[in-house]
């Protein structure tokens, strides 16, 4: 039973306590089995909103004011009213008369005697019935809560099994899956929202409108009557059948889920969607079994989406898609917030698994109405983040290190969690009082744009997330003056804190874009580098994108007409050179210009080789400790810079660079510089120069 939005009375849970407080559940019929169908009935106001005020009712509510249902915060339980459980048609109308009926109690709760041999399904219904709204809820377990979300679900399966004739359009897990989702968009409706709804069907629109807007649930929803599909099983590494975990279909380039549903008890799944070009993976968040998150891939190795191969869906098509996932390690924890309006556990804030050194997503679980989380992954160094748009209002935050801290505030700050196979590691997080940063990203001034990425900074990267289906994004934040970054342009100096904890940075059109495709020496795409444009002087940052695993990839730009310098990075740990574009050496101010149409229209660099190198590495301490977030310069001759980047928490870092001598590797922290001299980096080999600055 998920758990009620408030938990103190308001005027609507008191009015069906007084108007209702003779009536209690009917007996059960002695006659029928000993099985039960249970749950709540809830609704904004409560039974004042579900059920027309009568003399004694209207009497009640002047008591607490005219406005006194549109100040209620969140849903209450409805008492005393009918529940009835019906068996329904394609088109969603009743097929005979009531198979249990019974009354909510004070506290909203009913039960239903039902037959021993009874099976949840998508034909049947729970009926709350007031005196001006009713709400039905499809009955996809033995427990049924009554409520606008799951009224909303019911009418979402019905409009899909109506336009079919066909009640199997949509099979049960198919529903949950639904359900799940939609249920989910309650934690994003801000609370002042649901009690300006002040009725079910108020809140029903709201509900809607969100799903409406949500990208990756209106693309769900749509594919569930697609005629196209991906199916397939899924095994742990000692080939059990995987069982509970999320399959999980994303268009390649973009990473938008657009589908993804359980696998049932012998492992199988299979996924509806509409033709075009995919990345499957599966995400495991269970606790009953720990086989690794994975990609499907030819090869079978591919941990990061961004790894994974493109799948190719045609029309009238259904493809078969296997998992073996190798032996992997758990990481779970429970995500709390203090200190803000909402104390206490917080549902729906995910939480990203990503490699300790690159900041690549190993996977993502979102947290339950309990709080809590898991994730399995290949063993390897992590840091996580939690991260929170919902409507609680408590900061994103890295794992610092100290279970129940507040966190860090970028990914330098992020501690490393060294897991093993079979190991688990539990990390939680108690976040604090957070600002909100949100805004639109616009394509031409006056049409939004879904799924573009927005990146925030403070000292270094704090996220990067998407726009929803309308453009739209939000991000809960700690106080600090961030970086806002989206579609090629840079709002500095976004200040949020108690005096502004609200502030909105949009982004209008940018100018255009640059693309390529990046491959090694020998022809071979590569995935994951990271691709980034700068002003002509190699300075100045405008955006950065990553290319996937065709080497494709696409960057976008507000300066048109003008010189630009592209750096491409590789810092995973591969033997291939990092580089600037194109044959400018190792001097990264006076790379070939790039100059972006001023038409806005896409200027396509063909296919960038990448040099043969090696990996340089090492770690920056300073008096001693590791060098937290410090800057490294690396410098072939002396002179031009060529790469930048920092080290991490633990002083480390790590780059890949064309094979040959590097006369200076400066790191500065604090204003205080000191250096590794004449580093020789090999073909294929490993230099480490480490710093230690006084």
């Amino acid at each position: 039973m998920r758990k009620l939005l408030v938990t103190t009375l308001s005027a609507g849970l008191v009015l069906s306590a007084c108007l209702h407080s003779g009536e209690s559940e009917p007996p059960p019929d002695q006659n029928q089995s000993s099985a039960k169908l249970s749950g709540v009935v809830l609704a904004p106001g409560g039974s004042l909103a579900f059920n027309k005020p009568g003399g004694f009712e209207t009497f009640f509510a002047s008591l607490f004011g005219k406005t006194a249902t549109a100040a209620i915060s969140g849903m209450d339980p409805v008492g005393g009213v009918p529940v009835k459980l019906y068996k329904v048609d394609a088109t969603g109308a009743t097929v005979g008369d009531a198979i249990a009926e019974g009354k909510t109690a004070l506290d909203g709760t009913y039960s239903l005697n039902i037959a021993d041999d009874f099976a949840p399904g998508i034909d049947y219904v729970v009926r709350a019935i007031g005196t001006t709204e009713t709400m039905d809820a499809r009955v996809l377990d033995t427990t049924v809560d009554v409520d606008p979300v799951s009224y909303v679900t019911h009418l979402k399966i019905k409009e899909l099994t109506s336009a079919k004739g066909d009640l199997s359009v949509v099979d049960l897990n198919e529903a949950k899956t639904l359900f799940g989702e939609i249920t989910r968009l309650l934690d994003f409706i801000d609370e002042e929202e649901i009690a300006a709804a002040g009725s079910v069907s108020g809140l029903r629109t709201r509900v809607e409108n969100r799903m409406s807007a949500d990208e990756e649930l209106s693309y769900l929803f749509s594919n569930l009557n697609a005629a196209e599909g991906i199916c397939g099983t899924v095994a742990d590494s000692d080939n059990t059948p995987a069982q509970g975990v999320l399959v999980v279909a994303r268009d390649f380039g973009n990473w938008v889920t657009r589908n993804r549903i359980r696998t049932d008890a012998d492992g199988k799944y299979c996924l509806n969607v509409i033709p075009g070009d995919y990345i499957l993976g599966v995400i495991n968040d269970t606790t009953t079994n720990s086989g690794a998150t994975e990609w499907w891939a030819t090869s079978g190795t591919a941990y990061s989406q961004i790894d994974g191969e493109k799948i190719t869906v045609a029309t009238a098509s259904s493809l078969t898609k296997n998992f073996q996932l190798e032996a992997g390690g758990r990481i779970s924890g429970t995500v709390t917030g203090t200190g803000g309006s909402y104390d206490g556990v917080l549902p729906n804030v995910k939480v990203f698994v990503r490699n300790f050194q690159t900041y690549f997503s190993f996977g993502g679980a979102q947290t339950n109405a309990n709080g809590k989380y898991a994730l399995n992954v290949i063993p390897g160094d992590y840091m996580l983040l939690a991260r929170n748009n919902t409507r609680f209002h408590y900061a994103s935050a890295f794992f610092d290190g100290t279970n129940n801290s507040a966190g860090g505030i970028n990914r330098f700050a992020a501690a490393k969690i060294a897991l093993a196979t079979g190991a688990t590691e539990t990390v939680d997080f108690s976040l604090e009082r957070g600002f909100l940063i949100k805004g639109t990203v616009f394509d031409n001034n006056t049409t939004p744009v879904a799924g573009q990425r927005v990146r925030f900074q403070i000292q270094g990267p704090a996220d990067r997330i998407r726009t929803n289906k309308d453009g739209n994004y939000r991000l809960w934040v700690k106080a600090g003056s961030y970086g806002v970054q989206s579609r090629g342009q840079n709002a500095s100096g976004v200040t949020v804190n108690s005096t502004t904890p609200v502030k909105t940075v949009d982004f209008a059109a940018s100018t255009g874009s640059v693309s390529g495709v990046i491959k090694d020496s020998s022809g071979t795409p590569v995935s994951q580098a990271k691709i980034f444009l700068l002003r002509a002087n190699g300075t100045g940052f405008i955006g950065n994108e990553l290319s996937n695993s065709d080497g494709s990839f696409t960057v976008f730009s507000d300066t048109a007409g003008v010189d630009l310098t592209m750096l491409i990075r590789i810092d995973d740990g591969r033997d291939y050179g990092s580089m600037v574009f194109n044959g400018s050496g190792y001097n990264r101010a006076a790379g070939t210009a790039i100059i972006v149409a001023t038409d806005g229209t896409d200027t396509d660099l063909g296919t960038i080789s990448l040099p043969t190198g090696g990996i340089l590495t090492g770690t920056v301490t300073k008096a001693g400790s590791p060098a937290v977030n410090a800057s490294i310069s690396i410098s072939q001759d002396g002179t031009n810079v060529f790469l930048t980047l920092n080290s991490l928490s633990d002083g480390s870092y790590t780059i890949s660079v064309p094979a040959t001598t590097y006369s200076s590797i400066t790191a500065t922290k604090a204003g205080v510089v000191a250096s590794a001299d004449n580093v020789v980096v090999t073909a294929g080999g490993t230099a480490t120069a480490d710093i230690a600055i006084p």
